[in-house]
């Protein structure tokens, strides 16, 4: 009880000139109770007097006061506590997914950019050489070199269609819905395949070729998808090799490495070279006018979907690609 109260209380009539010995005997119940109540506080009054033929005409007020509200408080406190927590922690999830989700939407918005301007620097070289052709046949200038024109044309407008269908490949891997034909597929076989694709470029680089086979290494996948991705393996190791240079592939039975005498790639292009037309080397990529990621980036999905793994490495002359088998049951053991 405050002051205040005390006040009140010392102030009221019934507690002044009241007998110092009163036979309480004689006091009984001489008056209803009256309460008045609401949700924030609760009041009753009770009057205790004597009965009507006595000699004293006196009766002692009770005053009571209650908050129930603070009661309800008191004992549901732990219960309130907890739904508190609750809330907040509500709250700071959605805080935190909603971040998440703008960040998510930063990165794709960000990947879109990039994908723009990459197809964009990979047509417009293809289109510059197409146009400067067609001009001269146009011009009827060097007519001796007329079917020189015409077929960097048609070699032009096939790497132009080549870059689609890489595009239309990408898009396939990001697809959950892609279906991967099985077989049983030899990396012997793919690699001698894709060498003899490439042999135009080796004799032009007077590259050596050297494959160095322990035991065949095999998987069970689509054959098809895997050949794309050793082809992009191969020809990034012929594109960045040094003239005369040296491509050694070695195949175990859980693996198969393909190692090239090239430039040597940093530690961001090493994290950074399976990222979609990521094109590292800047002065390299402006001098051939090529992304290195695009060929990587779809080697490493599609090694990914059959269970591979693939890893990028620097060696003492140049960089290697390690293929290996990332889930045991997608290895088929030779007989």
């Amino acid at each position: 009880m405050g002051y205040k109260n005390w006040e009140e209380w010392d102030k009221s009539i019934f507690l002044h000139d009241f007998p110092e010995q009163t036979d309480l005997s004689e006091w009984s119940y001489a008056g209803a109770a009256e309460e008045s109540s609401s949700w924030l506080r609760t009041s009753s009054v009770v009057r205790l007097g004597c009965e009507p033929e006595s000699e004293f005409n006196r009766y002692i007020e009770a005053h009571m006061e209650s908050y129930p509200w603070l009661a309800a408080f008191n004992y549901m406190k732990y219960l309130y506590a907890a739904g508190f927590v609750l809330i907040l922690a509500c709250m700071i999830k959605i805080i935190y997914s909603a971040n998440r989700l703008y960040d998510q939407q930063e990165a794709l918005e960000e990947t879109r950019r990039d994908f723009i301007n990459a197809i964009a620097h990979e047509l417009k070289t293809p289109l510059g050489i197409i146009r400067n052709f067609a001009e001269n046949l146009l011009e009827h200038t060097m007519e001796e070199k007329r079917d020189y024109y015409l077929t960097q044309i048609v070699g032009q407008t096939e790497e132009m269609d080549r870059l689609a269908g890489e595009m239309i490949l990408v898009s396939r891997m990001d697809s959950e819905n892609l279906v991967l034909q099985r077989e049983t597929v030899s990396f012997d076989e793919l690699i001698w395949e894709q060498l003899n694709r490439l042999k135009p470029v080796i004799e032009e680089k007077k590259l050596e070729v050297e494959l160095q086979k322990e035991q065949d290494f095999r998987v069970e996948g689509d054959k098809d998808y895997l050949a794309k991705a050793v082809w992009n393996l191969l020809s990034n190791a012929a594109a960045y090799n040094v003239p005369e240079g040296r491509i050694l592939i070695t195949l175990k039975e859980k693996s198969c490495a393909i190692e090239n005498t090239g430039f040597l790639l940093s530690e961001e292009q090493l994290k950074r070279s399976f990222e979609l037309f990521y094109s590292g080397n800047k002065s390299r990529s402006a001098k051939d006018g090529k992304h290195m990621g695009m060929g990587l980036y779809l080697a490493e999905k599609i090694f990914s979907r059959h269970g591979l793994s693939i890893a990028l490495e620097n060696t003492k002359i140049g960089v290697k690609a390690t293929i290996s088998a990332g889930n045991k049951q997608n290895i088929r053991e030779l007989p």
